[in-house]
This record gives C-alpha cells, sequence and structure tokens, in this order.
C-alpha cells in the first residue's frame, strides 16, 4: 500500500488532464495515483538519473499498471511526446523550474508547479512568459508549507501581476493553511526588517505591507 503525503496528494487532487508527465518523479507516486484515482488515462514517470526510475518501474508494476505509466528517462521537457496535455513539476527550485520550461515546449499544455523555495520569482516568471496562473494553494507538509500552483499556457494575453500577488499568489486559495502561513510570515519578515539597515529595507517593507494586507484579522 503506497502512503502519499499531504503534498503529493494535493498535486494529484488538481490533475485534471488526459495524458500526464510528472517531471522529476522519484517515486511515481503522483503518477501512480493520478491513474488510481482515475485523473488521467496514461502517464510518463520521468526523471534525470535511472535509479529513481528503477524503483519507480519496480512499484508500477507491483501494481499492474505498466501499461498505463511509462518510464521515461529525461531531462525536462524538451523530449515529451505532444499528446502530453499535462505536467507536474515539483520538489525543485523556482530557478530549476524556469530552466525547464524555458528549454521545452509549453504550447497547449497546463502545469502544476509546487516550487520548494523562490516562489515569487517563478511567478514573475509565469507573467513574463504567457503562463497564466489559474490558482494557487498552500499546502502544510511536516514543518514546511508550499505553494502549488496551477498554470496554463496563454500566447493571447499577458496576465498581470501586482507586487502583494507576486510575493503571496495570484487567485490564492484563501483557506486556514495560507493564513497560518502568512503569521509565519509576519514574524519572519518583521524580524528580518528590525535588523536591515535603514536605507537596504524598502522591499522588505513592501513585503511587510504585503503581509498586512492579507492578514485574516
Amino acid at each position: 500500500m503506497i502512503s502519499v503525503s499531504k503534498r503529493l496528494q494535493a498535486i494529484v487532487d488538481w490533475i485534471d488532464g488526459t495524458i500526464l508527465a510528472d517531471i522529476g518523479c522519484d517515486h511515481a507516486y503522483v503518477t501512480i495515483e493520478a491513474i488510481r484515482q482515475k485523473k488521467v488515462i496514461k502517464a510518463y514517470a520521468c526523471d534525470i538519473a535511472q535509479g529513481p526510475l528503477n524503483n519507480a518501474k519496480k512499484t508500477i508494476e507491483e501494481l499492474g499498471l505498466q501499461d498505463k505509466i511509462e518510464c521515461v528517462l529525461m531531462d525536462g521537457i524538451s523530449g515529451l511526446s505532444s499528446e502530453v496535455d499535462f505536467v507536474v513539476i515539483a520538489g525543485m527550485g523556482s530557478k530549476t523550474i524556469e530552466m525547464i520550461l524555458d528549454n521545452g515546449d509549453c504550447t497547449n499544455r497546463t502545469f502544476l508547479l509546487m516550487p520548494h523555495k523562490d516562489e515569487d520569482s517563478l511567478r514573475k516568471y509565469c507573467m513574463d512568459h504567457h503562463l497564466r496562473i489559474e490558482k494557487e494553494r498552500m499546502i502544510h507538509d511536516g514543518n514546511h508549507y508550499y505553494p502549488l500552483m496551477k498554470v496554463s499556457h496563454d500566447l493571447k494575453s499577458t496576465q498581470s501581476l501586482n507586487q502583494t500577488e507576486i510575493f503571496y499568489g495570484k487567485n490564492m486559495q484563501k483557506d486556514q493553511v495560507f493564513y497560518d502561513f502568512m503569521e509565519k510570515e509576519q514574524k519572519k519578515w518583521s524580524m528580518i526588517y528590525q535588523q536591515m539597515p535603514e536605507d537596504k529595507s524598502d522591499l522588505t517593507l513592501q513585503r511587510l505591507k504585503a503581509i498586512q494586507s492579507l492578514s485574516k484579522n
């Protein structure tokens, strides 16, 4: 029996394509659950390393899903089949995700992105590259908060994000997890602001104002 973390289940919950590719698949739990929960009809579990793929393939075969999930040794999305319409990229830093998107074809695809750091950079990247953020939510798993972003390619228009949205999300789901995260951010950035020289504190002050505007109370 596979034990799926809150983080991975949140990803699976938002999958709504036909053919899925999970980039950096690790144990292929996302593709396995997407097939088992009938979110997609076919999936590719992709990784840059053969070791994780071997483990993934073993699990897939044990579950009898080898006719629906294919393991692919691949770096990024540049070699993806054109039939893939939904892509998951999670468990990486924003700069790595941006590089993967830069080097591949985003046309007619929807993405679930879950960076583990520098999410404001990724939001700005999306705004600058015709990737529309449809919705976001914060996931609390273990001691960490992870932003989950559903993004679609849109050449016809450019989505505009203000500074608060770049910091803390476009179309963000405002639930208790989000407000708990904002409380943590308030404490963190207040401490940073107090320790910064006055002439270098502008961006930190902007962030604190953004936090205040999004606070529950």
